[in-house]
């Protein structure tokens, strides 16, 4: 397949390694599987190189359905032939095979349908072709039934024939196109019957943007506006950067002179002896059809390329935030800040799982502080509190200034700031109430900020996509799309740490390789009435796991309590053995894994995997992955990012000042600049325009950041800095 081998030359890799994955996935292998245990198969390929191939082989598959489809709808229409049968097949993209489709596909009756019905098809077929003046030929199709009064309706009425063909013409189409992405302009102007009270629009009230350079960002923030009718929106073309290839003539100089060029495409010539209604007739194809149909296509496709960039924004945020380190074997007190309703608070053990819950007031409009702090001293002493986590929105700055007083008589104990985006969605959501269906949502909430810090990654997975704080204009986004890419990005996380399947939550557990949402389900039951699991292999009796979804699964699953440590390894089981001979090999036993991996680790280092695989007669690559597995797999990545907290005077949107210097922690990264919690309950954005050189890869969520107050928007809440 052509294909395979233009994908191949995009990746900079073999057809082979192409194929070979291609074969793998359509034997459903998952792509963490491929990547981590199959890597002789493709030739060592990547998780994201893989991904592609697996996005490339979708889009084929529903390219060759489509196909089909047509080809079927031609024939039963009665009008495929062999040209437009090869046409069809020899298509190389949706798009292109659309547009060949075109001028068959079913539609409300046109008025080109209707001229056609009045008999005038034989008309609209000879003025093209004629090369003189035949009244008489006109007459004939004169008829009164039809309201075909005169010569004059004949030839109007058979020009909405040629005016509807004429906007099939893919030449046309494409010069039309093709001169609208390049001279386009995007005109905005203000909706007058519609209210914009706090100017959330005021920058497309009545502004231009050119369609080749237009961000993506803009044309979301655009298309937001266009929805909520608060502005109105026209493609046009600049006929300044287009009118010098273009012969002009009087009357609409600028659009009549694209009008010639389209009669000229069409090879209609101005010797034809009706050119003043072919003229007309172009002109009106173009105004009623070709230029609305286009405009529809570029703004189709600036939203598709949009919506990418803001998926892949959220994909990049998001595994920043599934990669948090968490801090683990540690008893939390969790705070939801709060005003009038006070603070809730939420006690989980080490585990997660829930001790004790209450409420403090120590924020206005009480100010409870001697109280409150009696309150945490004893729910501190009584389940051995070792940390504090606040929540980052309203209130979160006085609530944090208590607490920082409080710790002074606690100096081992320390606190931390959270975001708490979604804590809301999931308090009120399913799984929360499947969770803790005894007590009230705002306590729920306050436990999933507690359970973040131990571990974000298996709590995020219970949150909405678009409720997670990360992303650009996100809520404008497919959800499913978003769901699509949290599920793809949980995925590669999960392949890069593995999963202690005795403490994972089940809707952590779905998104290990082979495991569905009633697999995982299934786990968490299993470990509910038979104890912790003590191997990897005692996962085939858990209901629903055979051997081709343990094959997938395995190696994504830790076993820490197994008396085989290579289950608490990225080791596959299927490759046991192998790594049993390595381990002998080396001099050690089995269990010095466990009892003297240091010194295990150290006979390793002495050796070159080379030669190990050329002594046992071992694949290369295996033996690789199995040495790495064994001296650097029981680490976790995440532990390598540092911890984050927050301190600041500043505690409220009303007390920041211009030039104020604060510490934040970056939440959210887009194409249009950062958004920073600087603990007033609503984040500052740095613009792009602020930095020197605008890189977003720098900076990740979570991020400590040092920024100045350079602009406050008391009426919206807004703020604007400038990292320093």
């Amino acid at each position: 397949m052509q294909w395979i081998n233009i994908l191949a030359n995009s990746l900079q890799v073999q057809a082979w390694q192409v194929q070979n994955t291609i074969d793998l996935i359509a034997d459903d292998k998952t792509i963490p599987f491929i990547a981590r245990y199959r890597k002789e198969k493709t030739g060592e390929l990547n998780e994201i190189q893989i991904r592609e191939i697996f996005d490339e082989y979708n889009t084929q598959n529903k390219l060759t359905e489509r196909k089909k489809e047509i080809l079927q709808s031609l024939e039963n229409q009665q009008v495929l032939t062999e040209e437009l049968k090869k046409a069809v097949e020899h298509a190389e993209s949706m798009k292109s095979l659309e547009e060949i489709y075109l001028p068959y596909k079913k539609k409300q009756k046109t008025r080109a349908d209707v001229a056609v019905e009045k008999g005038l098809k034989p008309v609209s077929e000879w003025l093209l072709t004629t090369k003189i003046k035949n009244d008489d030929f006109v007459k004939k199709y004169i008829n009164q039934e039809f309201e075909l009064y005169n010569i004059d309706d004949v030839l109007l009425n058979s020009c909405d024939i040629l005016a509807e063909e004429l906007s099939y013409n893919t030449d046309i189409r494409d010069f039309v196109r093709e001169n609208l992405l390049r001279n386009g302009i995007i005109e905005t102007k203000k909706n007058d019957k519609v209210d914009d009270e706090r100017e959330v629009y005021k920058g497309y009230y009545d502004n231009s943007f050119k369609v080749f350079s237009i961000p993506e960002w803009r044309v979301l923030a655009i298309n937001r506006a266009e929805k909520e009718k608060k502005i109105k929106i026209k493609l046009v073309l600049d006929w300044n950067r287009f009118n010098p290839f273009l012969e002009r003539k009087t009357g609409e100089i600028e659009l009549e002179g694209l009008v010639l060029m389209l009669m000229k495409i069409a090879k209609i010539r101005d010797s034809h002896p009706y050119f003043e209604l072919l003229n007309s007739m172009t002109k009106d194809s173009l105004k009623r059809l070709i230029l609305p149909a286009i405009e529809r296509e570029i703004r189709a496709d600036l939203t598709e390329r949009a919506e990418n960039r803001s998926i892949s924004i959220f994909q990049s945020n998001l595994r920043h935030l599934l990669l948090t380190p968490p801090l683990k074997k540690k008893s939390i007190l969790a705070i939801d800040p709060g005003y009038r309703t006070g603070c809730k608070v939420a006690v989980i053990d080490e585990n997660g799982v829930f001790l004790d819950n209450t409420n403090i007031y120590p924020t206005p409009p009480f100010k409870k502080i001697v109280e409150a702090g009696q309150i945490l001293q004893k729910l501190v002493s009584k389940y051995s509190v070792k940390l504090i986590a606040i929540g980052n929105g309203t209130a979160s700055r006085e609530t944090e200034d208590f607490v920082s007083d409080f710790l002074k008589d606690y100096p081992e104990l320390k606190y931390i700031i959270v975001s708490e985006a979604g804590a809301s969605v999931y308090s009120a959501s399913e799984a929360g109430l499947e969770e803790f269906p005894e007590l009230d949502v705002t306590v729920r909430g306050a436990i999933s900020i507690g359970r973040r810090v131990q571990d974000m990654l298996n709590e995020l997975v219970k949150i909405p996509p678009e409720s997670i704080g990360v992303g650009m204009y996100q809520h404008d986004i497919s959800v499913n799309a978003l769901k699509q890419k949290l599920s793809l990005e949980t995925e590669s996380v999960v392949n890069l740490l593995g999963v202690d399947i005795n403490t994972a939550s089940e809707y952590l557990l779905q998104y290990i390789s082979g495991l569905s949402k009633k697999t995982a389900r299934n786990i968490v039951e299993y470990r509910l009435e038979n104890g912790l699991f003590k191997s990897r292999k005692e996962l085939k009796k858990v209901k629903g796991i055979g051997e081709k979804t343990y094959e997938q699964a395995a190696g994504f699953c830790r076993v820490p309590e197994s008396d085989n440590p290579l289950d608490n390894t990225i080791i596959h089981p299927e490759s046991y053995q192998e790594a049993e001979r390595i381990i002998k090999y080396s001099g050690f036993k089995l269990s010095d894994l466990k009892s003297n991996r240091k010194s295990l680790i150290d006979a390793f280092n002495k050796l070159e995997y080379k030669t190990i695989a050329k002594e046992l007669t071992l694949a290369e690559i295996l033996v690789k992955d199995i040495i790495t597995a064994i001296t650097e797999g029981l680490n976790d990545p995440r532990d390598e990012y540092p911890q984050m907290q927050l301190k600041s005077k500043v505690n409220s949107f009303e007390s920041l000042y211009l030039g104020a210097q604060l510490e934040g922690i970056v939440r959210n990264i887009t194409d249009f600049g950062i958004f920073i919690d600087i603990g007033v309950g609503h984040d500052g954005l740095a613009y792009r325009s602020t930095f020197q050189d605008y890189q977003q890869d720098l900076y990740y969520p979570g991020q400590l950041v040092t920024v100045e107050v350079i602009n406050i928007d008391e009426k919206n809440k807004k703020s604007g800095l400038k990292l320093i």
